[in-house]
């Protein structure tokens, strides 16, 4: 009791309290019994504040179950924790490095969500997320309460988190309905890229692969070569602007083997949906590259520096390989599981690339107007495949393409598949104009 205060006045302070805590409760009941989860904007339309939201208000609200927070074109969030953020309903901006299923038993009610890792800015911190489990490789705006949580012998920070969803933000185009016909129409999307329409295409291909259900058929990468100068990593930087955009791209200089076991073992990251672009690959790429490529598993054995334990990290996964090189000796085990392209290195390309620059030098204009339909074009790109969804295919013709084939050499077990894979990207890349077809409940292409 404070000073000065009367024992009636605490007691209608507490009555108050009670009282305000069980119609934030009806409230937030309301909203999950009309929607089938807590959308929060109309919470904040009934004159709530999502701060003054506790992980009880929500839970009581729900009969003691978790339940999802949406709120649909919320475009804010925080890119660090910050202090006064604990305890509290807090939007964050974060991407899922991994996700682990977790089981949750809530008054006889089972919920599956997932723990694991998570980005916000700069800093990675542990999470569990309470309701489902969320998919890896792209930026959400998630709803957390940040917490302090004993582990061991050391206090750490954990996010408990009750609603993401996928950032739609200016690098794509909210509410459009975009669609690409023919390769033609992929090319138009790279203005800044001169000439090298079958390069372009190969590569959008490539990377479009990977929403294959069928991993046999999947690309595991691109190598673009070509003489110093010629232009490969140019055409690299503008062939991935539009996944960039979706957040899908990591991107290096120079990849080590020791940073590929601290960064993505020990975060136990799934790179399925990753897209790793090295510029200007030597022949010493790190072992640790090859036996993702290859297997889709790293395993690391290291000493806990907290406990000095030794642990073991795992992770599954084949990233798409995006990359350049003017070597001619790369490892030839390498080589087996990529596409590799040539640069256009012929005079008359060499002609229209001086003939681009010499017109943006002149119109000053130009350089400007090239640079806004180009971040027009990736955005529209963008959004056109963040609407397309992961599919089997089928190649009705491919017995009829194998009759084609004069020589069996041994290089043709993968080659082959590369092929097959490119073909059945072709139907991903268009498939809103492909039939379909359903074989044992599953919807193919």
């Amino acid at each position: 009791m404070s000073e000065g205060m009367t024992i009636e006045e605490a007691r209608k302070k507490i009555n108050s309290i009670i009282e305000k805590k069980e119609n934030t409760r009806k409230t937030l009941a309301n909203i999950i019994e009309k929607y089938g989860y807590l959308n929060l904007e109309e919470a904040v339309a009934a004159g709530l504040d999502p701060k003054d939201l506790s992980e009880d208000n929500i839970l009581s609200a729900n009969k003691g179950i978790p339940t999802q927070i949406v709120w649909v074109d919320y475009g804010e969030g925080y890119e660090q924790v910050e202090t006064d953020h604990f305890n509290k309903l807090t939007p964050y901006i974060g991407e899922f490095l991994s996700a682990r299923e977790n089981w949750e038993e809530y008054f006889n009610t089972p919920v599956m969500g997932a723990i694991g890792k998570i980005r916000i800015g700069k800093q990675i911190y542990d999470y569990e997320c309470k309701v489902g489990k969320p998919d890896l490789g792209r930026k959400y705006l998630i709803w957390a309460f940040p917490k302090l949580e004993q582990k061991k012998k050391k206090k750490r920070l954990r996010l408990h988190i009750y609603g993401y969803s996928p950032i739609i933000s200016a690098d794509t185009l909210k509410g459009v309905e975009v669609e690409f016909k023919t390769l033609d129409d992929i090319r138009w999307c790279f203005p800044k890229i001169v000439g090298e329409y079958a390069n372009v295409c190969v590569i959008v291909l490539a990377i479009v692969s990977r929403l294959n259900k069928n991993k046999d058929f999947w690309i595991m990468g691109v190598i673009i070569r070509g003489v110093s100068s010629a232009g490969k990593n140019h055409l690299a930087k503008h062939v991935i602007k539009p996944w960039e955009k979706l957040g899908l791209v990591d991107d290096f200089s120079r990849l080590t083997g020791a940073y590929m076991e601290r960064n993505f073992a020990k975060l136990a990251v799934d790179l399925n949906n990753k897209i790793l672009v090295i510029y200007e690959l030597s022949r010493n790429t790190p072992q640790q590259l090859h036996i993702v490529l290859s297997e889709g598993k790293l395993r690391v054995g290291v000493v806990d520096k907290d406990t000095g334990d030794p642990v073991e990290y795992v992770f599954e996964g084949t990233p798409f390989l995006l990359s350049t090189t003017p070597s001619e000796n790369l490892r030839t085990d390498l080589l087996n599981r990529i596409v590799t392209v040539t640069i256009d290195e012929s005079d008359n390309q060499t002609k229209e690339i001086v003939e681009r620059d010499s017109q943006v030098a002149e119109d000053p204009r130009l350089a400007k107007e090239l640079d806004e339909e180009t971040e027009y074009r990736a955005r529209l790109f963008a959004t056109y495949l963040s609407q397309l969804k992961p599919a089997y295919v089928v190649v009705p013709y491919a017995e009829v393409l194998m009759k084609g084939i004069k020589r069996f050499h041994v290089n043709l077990r993968r080659d082959w598949k590369k092929v097959l894979g490119i073909i059945q990207a072709s139907a991903l890349l268009f498939q809103k104009r492909r039939p379909r077809i359903v074989v044992d409940d599953e919807e193919v292409i």
